[in-house]
């Protein structure tokens, strides 16, 4: 009687894709995993994209924001620590595509306020004039037109969410194309600006700087009004207003977007130069 055990061992190493999305947008997240099924065996990787190597040893590839140099052909293979001769055969490739964004915002902020615009774009490839378009919020209808944009006027806190938009082809054999997701946000009040300085008071000769600053927000354009008990005047400033010699009350605003969208003023800040006096004392010896 002639009898035979055989022990079959997998050679081979996958590459998996966590979310497991062959196609993402930029600025996205995704991990590409090496994954080799046998036993405990302590292993050294190796990793190719577009079949030309890559310097990462470990067992995976974590991309924090995707851009389109990621995108390529990845496959890995495994070497035991121990023994560099037995390595596993290359695993079969996996795709990676990085899409610039189809849906984008104008202006590029994802925080907003009560009362600003925004309006979204949606790039789709292909000819837009053979195109329908769907925008939606977390999900739900907003507009269907032939327009490839969605402008919102006058936003309220009640718009913020999750929006996409759908392109429909009018041929009926071709899929609808969905964009990525853009998350906005828009606080239930007007945001008011805040003025501060490097220094109390203005010394004799010298400067201060004024800054100004708006909260959690981006994009801002600055103006500082000084008021004397003479006049009142307004500069405009991106961030810093640098006084030499003019002591008085100040105070600061921010605007940005189109149409103009303006901050409440910040508190007064006020002022005033600081004596220095130096004593010098003579002795006089007769």
């Amino acid at each position: 009687l002639d009898l035979r055990l055989l022990i079959h061992f997998s050679n081979g190493a996958v590459v998996t894709l966590d979310p497991n999305w062959s196609e993402i947008y930029t600025g996205e997240k995704i991990t590409l995993r090496c994954e080799i099924h046998r036993g405990d065996t302590e292993w050294e990787y190796e990793w190719r994209k577009s079949d030309s190597a890559l310097s990462e040893t470990e067992s995976e590839i974590r991309i924090t924001e995707a851009n389109s140099d990621h995108t390529g052909d990845y496959s890995c293979r495994g070497k035991m620590k121990q023994s560099q001769d037995h390595p596993t055969n290359w695993s079969d490739k996996v795709t990676l595509t990085v899409t610039v964004e189809m849906l984008t915002l104008e202006p590029d902020f994802s925080h907003f306020y009560v009362g600003e615009s925004v309006t979204f774009k949606c790039n789709i490839k292909g000819n837009k004039t053979n195109m329908d378009f769907k925008f939606t919020r977390n999900g739900k209808h907003l507009q269907s037109s032939k327009d490839h944009e969605l402008n919102l006027r006058s936003l309220t806190a009640d718009m913020s969410g999750e929006y996409q938009c759908v392109g429909h082809h009018r041929s009926p054999s071709n899929t609808p194309e969905r964009s990525n997701t853009v998350t906005v946000t828009v606080a239930a009040h007007r945001p008011k600006a805040k003025i501060s300085a490097d220094r109390k008071k203005l010394p004799e000769g010298g400067s201060l700087t004024l800054s100004c600053s708006v909260d959690g927000s981006a994009g801002w354009t600055f103006w500082f009004t000084h008021t004397t008990t003479q006049s009142q005047f307004q500069e405009i400033a991106t961030l810093n207003y640098t006084i030499i010699h003019s002591p008085g009350i100040y105070w600061c605003g921010a605007s940005r977007g189109n149409p103009e969208y303006f901050t409440q003023d910040s508190d007064v800040f006020r002022i005033e130069m600081s004596c220095e006096w130096s004593v010098f004392i003579l002795f006089i010896i007769i």
